[in-house]
């Protein structure tokens, strides 16, 4: 009875160790890991190198046994596709068992490569251990280097779709010289393993995985013509065309493997069905056709029982839905995200939304296509700082971003200001955690609820400090001080900051005139104050009567108003007009057009190009704005 080797699928990232990278290891390391092997992922055997080279950029390589399915893995670091990795516990290889070393990463054809669902190419070799050396298929001499390309991947589908037995698996080791394969003394025929390099050759220039669309028939009698390609899951890109669509217009998707008309087959866009949609002849585009009454949302195909979602459609002159619904915490696309009293948003330098999830007392990220992923805080409320899985978070209301890509958090829970650094890792930036409007150092300083904060161009970080009705100023230098209000005194008194009053201040936002603008909510006013911080004034024109919380600008001047108890969102003009530009003014949730649209406590607003991201704390969604 043969004793066949099973294929194993592996997700990108599956037990993914911390990251070793090609050259020596550190004394720490050293200490605490050993060497299993090093190798690299060949690059240079096809003359489109595009497929492959996405594979060797940053890809996860993982060592799995083949009869445990123990898998250990690093990251390939270097710029030649070299790798090394080493195992943090104990790995003894079994000699004579075999292994597979598998290359694997996202596709970024969907724009984001790595998120769950995305699409994964790999690559693989076959190895056998020997007295603690490896066999390979390109050596048959223990401790010779090791390499991984469209060659072995080749050998190795064969091996696997042809369920060898272990001993004429190993037979194949040191058979292959760069693409040249030696057939004597092994069960594959060289006519099918050109059969299947070409095979796999197509897969990685069509942006597909290898070892999950060639197929194996035993069927015929040639054992080249018993090898195929499978037309492989449906994958639906990011972009589209237009960018933003029009009502009665038409909108491309492009993809792969778009499933063709059939009475079980349904497209829609946020909660509307598309009557009118065709597939081009290689299924490679879906072409839709939006009605008269469509507003903004996911892409959804339906098939059966199985369902896959795409990018968030903006539709002019609409309000849609991006993500959220039922609170809770969970990253996925669209609707199957959970979010909980999402609160303040800004954009990150990588274009994505960062977002407060009070509820969840997280920072979480949005794509403008709708995928979620969290940022920071594990949703257990506390102060905790540190990287992703041990910083914690305590009700954060609101965040902004610096120049550099820091982030800033009004930890309202604590009486914090935390600082999110581009790699992850929180910090206290300042406030004891006391209540109070001590000024001074970052470190004694304390804080009454900030609720929220603003960055200008010198990086000095202002806070919108609700309890106390004032605003503070927190200099790179580590200062915090007052910069307008009289602690604990309510009131709309313009003029001098230290003699200015405010009732409720929300949301602050700077322009690129350094000029600072608050949402002075209780008094139904838009506050600001000049550059050179002598002045406080009242900038639109009567009261927005909606009540004000938070608000952006755009590169003309105008702001953006997100009115938590009027349900709407107000736009002032740059001579202080303000309109409604969203929202019926009923509290609900409901998408259409603008100004029919239902808001649930909109709390803030971000802006990029012509689409106006709201949180929806009500809702626990993210909604957008279309112009």
């Amino acid at each position: 009875m043969k004793q066949p080797i099973a294929p194993i699928l592996l997700a990108f990232g599956l037990c993914v160790l911390p990251a070793c990278h090609a050259e020596a290891p550190t004394s720490q390391q050293a200490q605490a890991s050993t060497l299993v092997l090093s190798g690299r992922i060949v690059t240079n055997e096809r003359t489109t190198l595009a497929a492959i080279a996405q594979i060797a950029n940053g890809a996860t390589v993982a060592l799995i046994d083949g009869t445990t399915g123990l898998t250990v893995a690093t990251t390939v670091s270097g710029a030649d596709g070299g790798f090394s990795l080493y195992a943090t516990a104990p790995f003894v290889p079994v000699d004579g068992r075999p292994y597979y070393l598998e290359a694997s990463k996202g596709l970024p054809m969907g724009g984001e490569p790595n998120r769950a669902g995305a699409s994964v190419a790999r690559l693989r070799t076959l190895l056998f251990s020997q007295g603690g050396s490896w066999l390979s298929l390109g050596s048959a001499v223990p401790g010779a280097s090791i390499a991984i390309g469209p060659a072995t991947t080749a050998l190795s589908v064969i091996a696997s779709l042809r369920a060898l037995t272990v001993s004429e698996t190993s037979a194949l080791t040191g058979h292959l010289s760069g693409t040249t394969f030696s057939p004597s003394g092994t069960v594959v025929d060289p006519s099918e393993f050109s059969a299947v390099y070409a095979l796999v050759q197509d897969a990685l220039a069509s942006d597909q995985d290898p070892l999950e669309v060639i197929s194996y028939d035993p069927s015929p009698v040639s054992a080249a013509s018993r090898y195929g390609k499978a037309a492989g899951p449906l994958v639906i890109y990011d972009g589209f065309t237009p960018a933003t669509a029009a009502k009665s217009g038409n909108v491309t998707f492009n993809g792969q493997n778009f499933p063709v008309y059939a009475p079980d087959v349904t497209v829609s866009i946020g909660n509307q069905r598309v009557a009118g949609w065709s597939v081009n002849a290689d299924r490679t585009q879906l072409t839709i056709a939006l009605g008269a009454a469509a507003y903004g949302g996911i892409l959804t195909i339906s098939k059966g029982t199985s369902v896959w979602t795409g990018p968030y459609v903006p539709v002019s002159g609409t309000v849609g839905t991006l993500a959220g619904g039922e609170p809770g915490f969970f990253n996925a696309r669209g609707a199957s995200s959970l979010f909980s009293q999402p609160i303040g948003i800004t954009i990150t330098t990588t274009g994505q939304l960062a977002f407060t999830d009070a509820g969840n007392n997280a920072i979480r990220l949005l794509t403008p296509a709708g995928a979620a992923s969290t940022y920071a805080g594990t949703g257990a409320g506390g102060t905790a700082d540190g990287p992703l899985g041990t910083a914690t978070f305590a009700s954060p209301h609101d965040v902004a971003r610096d120049a550099a890509g820091n982030l800033y958090v009004a930890d309202y829970g604590s009486n914090r200001i935390r600082k999110i650094l581009p790699n992850g890792w929180s910090t206290t930036y300042a406030g004891t955690g006391a209540f109070g409007t001590t000024n001074g150092a970052t470190s004694s300083a304390t804080f009454n609820y900030p609720v929220s904060t603003a960055v200008d161009g010198a990086g000095n970080v202002f806070v919108s400090d609700r309890g106390a009705h004032v605003i503070r100023k927190i200099t790179p230098a580590g200062v915090v001080s007052t910069f307008a209000g009289i602690s604990g005194t309510t009131g709309a008194t313009n003029g001098a900051p230290a003699s200015a009053t405010f009732w409720d201040p929300g949301g602050i936002a700077v322009d690129s005139g350094n000029n600072l603008y608050i949402a002075d909510e209780s008094n139904l006013l838009i506050r600001k104050i000049d550059a050179a911080g002598t002045t406080v004034s009242t900038y639109n024109l009567g009261n927005t009567a909606s009540g004000p919380f938070d608000l952006t600008i755009d590169g003309s001047g105008n702001l953006y108003v997100a009115c938590r108890s009027g349900n709407v969102v107000q736009k002032v003009a740059t001579n202080g007009a303000v309109s409604t530009i969203a929202g019926s003014g009923t509290l609900g949730y409901m998408d259409g057009d603008l100004l029919s649209a239902r808001f649930s406590q909109p709390h803030a607003v971000a802006l990029i190009g012509s689409n106006l991201y709201v949180t929806d704390r009500g809702n626990n969604r993210i909604r957008v704005i279309t112009f």
